[in-house]
């Protein structure tokens, strides 16, 4: 007869580990998510980036527009659009890349989540083994027998799970080559400093100081540097997605279309033909 002690012991045991695995299925269930979020904000702020490199790179829309606008209370206005989209553009990448709040969906919050032990061994290996739920079939020809086939689909599908679990780790040595480019980027401390002291407050000069609001413009970020920092990151914000997730984005379709709705739009409001194609 079994020892009712002992009975208990186990059932603990195995009600223990099953916690365990419901925890960690749970966690990498949140780091998927987050990553999702993630790219849904990265493609808001690369539509934002569309709209505002044409209205401060393209000659002929800044002039057409300026000619409307030329003698009138409207160019007060007008003159504002250029560091309002820029400072849009800019909070957008601080609570993309650098929030480090740990309830947000930033590349570097994701990027810490997925970086815990057990998560990343989980997400690795769910990446490896996702040629086994993809639709394998494969015809062969006569001579085969059902055994040897069945030990060559073994040999392909071992094949393929190598080739995914060397994609991971090469896509994971990016994401986290870039994590260290981002605490060491020297915009980046430019950009939390923009947000912090300007656009999440009006933070004030300290006693002793000029008073007056504390001058970003000393900053130096120009908005060349904007865009070059949204290129820099954005790859390995999409690979980043890639190995905690599995998907896969159609980048430059999303570019050119974003590029093309930013043009359209100024040329449109500039009076301007819209170019086909």
């Amino acid at each position: 007869m079994a020892d009712p002690a002992l009975t208990r012991i186990r059932l603990n045991i195995v009600s223990h580990i099953m916690a365990e695995t419901d925890d960690l299925n749970s966690r990498v269930a949140h780091v998927r998510a987050y990553a999702k979020a993630m790219v849904a904000g990265m493609w808001i702020m690369d539509q934002r980036r569309h709209m505002l490199k044409p209205f401060v790179d393209d000659a002929e829309i800044r002039e057409a527009l300026a000619r409307k606008f030329e003698g009138t209370y409207g160019a007060q206005a007008y003159n504002h659009m250029a560091p309002l989209l820029a400072q849009d553009l800019l909070r957008d990448l601080a609570r993309l890349y650098l929030d480090r709040n740990r309830k947000t969906g930033s590349y570097t919050n994701v990027f810490r989540k997925a970086s815990e032990r057990n998560v990343h061994e989980a997400l690795r290996e769910y990446f490896r083994t996702m040629p086994d739920r993809q639709e394998r079939h494969h015809e062969f020809g006569e001579g085969i027998t059902p055994e040897e086939a069945a030990a060559l689909e073994a040999e392909w599908l071992e094949r393929d799970r190598v080739k995914y679990l060397k994609s991971f780790d090469e896509g994971w040595e990016t994401v986290k080559k870039a994590a260290e480019e981002l605490d060491s980027d020297p915009l980046t401390e430019k950009i939390k400093t923009f947000r912090d002291k300007n656009h999440a407050h009006l933070e004030m000069q300290p006693i002793g100081s000029d008073p007056g609001p504390v001058p970003v413009s000393e900053l130096g970020i120009k908005i060349s540097d904007i865009f070059a920092f949204a290129d820099k990151y954005e790859p390995a914000l999409l690979e980043l997605t890639r190995v905690t997730t599995g998907g896969l984005y159609a980048v430059k379709n999303f570019h050119e279309m974003h590029e093309r709705c930013g043009n359209e739009m100024w040329r449109i409001l500039s009076g301007l033909p819209v170019k086909n194609g």
